[in-house]
């Protein structure tokens, strides 16, 4: 017992839809998984960095709580009103305005938020750009902004990488018993 042939009509159809939809939402969830791992590997090769929105500063573009996604930009492709990510001259961390004048002799911009009154108060060297903002997916950054701890980042990591693998061997196993 417990194939469909040995089963009453009913059963069988009802076993073959439960099987059937087993294996589609696996094969949604590999789907998934191949097209995030390749999505945050092309995100590593490019260069490309994200950075959780602190404040919103850049309202209505980007609110607190987003990811801002930014690709490398050398210095002579910026344009005035590109947003841009930029280190602060200390070193303590980036922030996302965007580009309001451009000294090109001094290598130098002047930055604003969207919704602040006033330029940011310290012009950037070319130096601390970190990329031109590309792309952002809003509330992405919540939980980024509420991890303090880098043990719990690689824990989530880990916990994604083990769920995709077992998702793949899962399938491969599927597949070779029928």
């Amino acid at each position: 017992m417990g194939y469909p042939e040995d089963m009453g009509s009913d059963a069988a159809v009802k076993h073959m839809k439960r099987i059937s939809l087993k294996n589609v939402l696996q094969n949604a969830l590999i789907i998934f998984s191949v097209l995030l791992f390749s999505f945050v590997a092309y995100l590593v090769l490019s260069g490309t960095k994200a950075f959780a929105v602190q404040t919103d500063s850049m309202s209505p573009i980007f609110q607190r709580g987003s990811v801002v996604f930014v690709k490398p930009a050398e210095f002579g492709e910026l344009q005035t009103g590109d947003i841009v990510s930029v280190k602060f001259a200390d070193g303590s961390g980036v922030f996302t305005h965007r580009i309001t004048k451009i000294d090109k002799k001094n290598r130098l911009i002047s930055t604003k938020g969207d919704s602040n009154n006033s330029e940011d108060p310290e012009q950037s060297k070319a130096g601390q750009i970190v990329g031109k903002y590309w792309f952002s997916l809003p509330a992405a950054g919540f939980l980024a902004l509420n991890i303090k701890s880098n043990t719990v980042i690689y824990f989530l990591i880990a916990v994604a990488a083990a769920l995709f693998i077992t998702r793949i061997i899962i399938g491969a196993k599927n597949k070779a018993y029928g």
